[in-house]
């Protein structure tokens, strides 16, 4: 292809799962695409590396795409044609994910999400990309991700572990930030709630908000539990998420009503209704934390996102509002009744929230003390 060619400018092309079934990944995607509009840059979407999963996954109907073409520009992934996409932008950032999870991605997609494709003098930017729970050093695809890993201007990881795999395995330095959905500006996804069907549909009653992707007996009980306490009222008065990638499996193993609306600006609208929230997943819990819902989360004690939610709520000092699935579904029926300070878990993760936005601006090449004024004036 000619270099002549006349193609769309961006200023940061984004290589995320927003094509995931899968709310933390579209809305990760989300966030960090509305932040960097905030910043006064235009960023771009890359779709779906071609050999990645089923054309499934590119259906403008699904539930991703359908919250995502809507509300941000994207661009066609295609090995033979990245001259056009490195003509697209200058800066690629990859992020926020288990994008580097090989048993997930790479099988498939090679290094794409290692930006395999990026040419020379092109700025790389990783924002919290995660080996996954199951890092292997396997030799063959270790050397390649080490090579492509040393061509990064700046990474940051989001949790302990990576930032272990990324000193003890490649031999760098990164940075901890917290998840893109806290410096997304909470006006966005407030926007989003105001497009949802639901609102036509509910009386303004309360209710209780789950997202429960691990479905049991024991944790529908739970909920039964918790909406006796709280709302007083039949198990209709729960608004229940599950699992969207497998949908009927987990509707039929939680054994209750699950809300027929599912789509992206549903889940926002029901969280920030809600009255409380309950769920093992991670962006709820998030969710949950931005617009002051008091929650809980049902984790098995052997659980791989233990770590994961301990970076998020240790810091925050809601720890307490762990519940694990074995021991403590009785004895913490309290956390129903116990207020959170959010003076405080505010305040503590404003301190998180500016570090990490700050680390990303500085990246972007973003005079903060410039941005900070034009925000306040």
């Amino acid at each position: 292809m000619s270099r002549e060619r006349k193609v769309k400018k961006y200023d940061v092309a984004l290589a995320t799962l927003y094509f995931r079934l899968n709310y933390g990944s579209i809305l990760n995607s989300y966030a960090l695409y509305k932040t960097i509009e905030d910043c006064g840059l235009k960023p771009v979407l890359i779709s779906r590396p071609p050999r990645l999963w089923t054309d499934d996954y590119s259906n403008p109907h699904s539930i991703a795409n359908l919250f995502i073409l809507r509300n941000c520009a994207t661009i066609d992934f295609r090995y033979e044609d990245t001259i056009e996409l490195n003509d697209m932008a200058d800066i690629f950032l990859v992020g926020s994910d288990v994008l580097w999870d090989y048993n997930i991605v790479g099988k498939d997609a090679g290094f794409a999400f290692f930006l395999d494709y990026a040419e020379c003098g092109k700025k790389k930017i990783a924002y919290g990309s995660s080996f996954g729970a199951n890092f292997s050093a396997m030799a063959g695809v270790v050397n390649k991700q080490a090579r492509l890993l040393k061509e990064f201007d700046g990474i940051a990881s989001r949790e302990y572990k990576d930032i272990e795999i990324l000193k003890n395995n490649f031999g760098i330095d990164s940075e901890l930030v917290i998840d893109p959905v806290f410096i997304c500006d909470r006006r966005h996804y407030e926007k989003c709630a105001e497009n949802s069907n639901a609102k036509n549909v509910e009386d303004g009653g309360t209710f209780i908000f789950s997202s429960i992707e691990n479905c049991n007996p024991r944790i529908r009980k739970f909920l039964v539990r918790g909406n006796e306490i709280l709302v007083r009222n039949i198990d209709s008065s729960l608004r229940n998420f599950v699992d969207i990638d497998n949908f009927f499996d987990s509707q039929a193993k939680l054994g209750l009503d699950t809300s027929f609306h599912i789509r992206v600006d549903d889940y926002l609208y029901y969280i920030i209704n809600s009255e409380f929230v309950i769920t093992d997943n991670y962006c709820a819990a998030c969710m949950a934390i931005i617009f002051e819902k008091p929650f809980v989360v049902i984790l098995n004690a052997d659980s791989s996102e233990l770590g994961r939610f301990k970076i998020l709520l240790e810091p925050l000092g809601l720890m307490d509002r762990i519940v694990v699935l074995q021991s403590d579904l009785k004895k913490k029926e309290y956390l129903f009744r116990k207020p959170i300070k959010w003076q405080q878990v505010n305040k503590q993760l404003q301190n998180l929230r500016v570090d990490s936005e700050a680390w990303l601006k500085n990246q972007l090449g973003i005079n903060i003390s410039s941005v900070e004024k034009e925000e306040t004036a």
